[in-house]
């Protein structure tokens, strides 16, 4: 069967998403990515806790849209002045202005 019979009937099989090499993981990343209201790479002021003190006016850059906890979106975003990364609800994320 030539390449490319083989591949149509690979991308009918699976799917045309998956035979132009994305995975399912890609397809939930963009999924993801539709509904965030910070995009990756976006930087944003982090507040946590109840009087919005931890991180406060440390800019952090968006570096990953994860999956919501209830209703509230969550990234990952990590700080220039910190070795580690944080999980950040949108809820507690601000644009940098």
């Amino acid at each position: 069967m030539p390449v490319v019979g083989a591949l149509l009937m690979f991308s009918l099989m699976i799917g045309p998403a998956a035979a132009a090499g994305c995975t399912l993981f890609c397809k939930m990343e963009g999924d993801l990515s539709d509904h965030h209201r910070f995009k990756i790479g976006e930087n944003v002021l982090y507040t946590s806790g109840p009087y919005g003190r931890a991180g406060a006016g440390i800019v952090y850059k968006v570096t990953q849209h994860l999956p919501p906890e209830g209703d509230d979106r969550q990234y990952r975003i990590k700080s220039a002045n910190e070795p580690h990364e944080r999980v950040a609800k949108e809820s507690q994320l601000n644009r940098d202005s």
